[in-house]
């Protein structure tokens, strides 16, 4: 568990430190798929173990030193003797207990909204169109305020769904949603941070994963579209964020310079290279982090 812990917390901080670093470089298709590491590190690897030694945090578990990062020790004729133990904490019924508590607790905090919310979707909407392709069901709903994608089904305010243009974009941008497998993603972070729900930065992976999809999504959306195109679909953004039509080109009087929905426009409007050597070299950097810290028997 401490090896998996520190693992995907190493993980967590190298992808957040890139984003900051290459947000404006990279494009935000490739950011988002960086998180696929940490979450195979975090739900699929704790279950698989090298042999003792081959893990970098072993050996640094095995260092001779009074204080090392999984306990406290004394050097004495025999051997180390153990005074404090961390590791034994997480194997006590205490902390299992706990573990066990928080975990059901989170749990049910994401899923009761989530149940209740789909159930009044169900119960107030009206069928617009079907997919057929992508299987998708697009209803018209008082109930939300913006575009939102539940499962094969993407809902769409109302008010928005006369709006002829402003309409067709919120579809391809839940459709993006769809295609890149983000219900799939929700399921990994709900189920990450079930699980690892006492650990801060896994709770900081799920927000700026989450964050991520969004400008992924623009980017997929704008990709093909000419300028006017994609200033209409800024101008969406902004509507959606300030609840209603926005007539003011000016970001500052919006009051929006520092919101959310600036960034996303922001990074779209960024022309971003290639840059594959560059792609490659962090990816495998990642891969290669993540291979040395893997758990190991024993």
């Amino acid at each position: 568990m401490l090896e998996t812990l520190l693992s995907s917390t190493i993980l967590i901080i190298l992808i957040l430190l890139i984003r900051g670093i290459f947000c404006k470089r990279l494009s935000s298709k490739y950011l988002y798929s960086l998180w696929i590491i940490p979450a195979v590190r975090l739900l699929i690897l704790p279950i698989i173990e090298l042999p003792e030694g081959w893990s970098l945090i072993s050996l640094l578990i095995k260092a001779p030193r009074k204080f090392n990062l999984f306990g406290l020790y004394t050097n004495e004729a025999e051997g180390l003797k153990v005074i404090v133990d961390i590791g034994m904490f997480f194997k006590s019924w205490v902390a299992i207990l706990v573990w066990f508590v928080g975990m059901f607790t989170v749990f049910l905090i994401h899923i009761i909204p989530y149940i209740r919310t789909k159930a009044k979707l169900k119960r107030n909407r009206s069928f617009i169109e079907r997919y057929q392709n992508d299987r998708l069901n697009i209803y018209s709903s008082d109930l939300v305020n913006s575009p939102v994608l539940y499962g094969f089904d993407i809902y769409i305010p109302t008010g928005m769904v006369d709006e002829k243009r402003n309409y067709a974009l919120a579809v391809m941008h839940e459709r993006c949603h769809f295609q890149q497998w983000d219900e799939l993603w929700n399921l990994m972070r709900v189920i990450s941070s079930c699980i690892y729900w006492f650990n801060p930065f896994v709770w900081l992976a799920v927000v700026r994963s989450r964050d991520d999809s969004e400008y992924s999504c623009d980017e997929a959306v704008i990709k093909n579209m000419d300028e006017h195109q994609k200033k209409d679909y800024c101008r969406l953004l902004i509507e959606v964020a300030t609840g209603g039509r926005f007539d003011n080109n000016s970001f500052l009087e919006a009051g929006l310079t520092r919101s959310p929905v600036f960034k996303r426009v922001e990074l779209m409007l960024m022309e971003k290279k290639r840059m594959i050597w560059l792609k490659i070299i962090i990816f495998l950097c990642l891969l290669m982090v993540m291979a040395l810290t893997l758990n190991t028997a024993g």
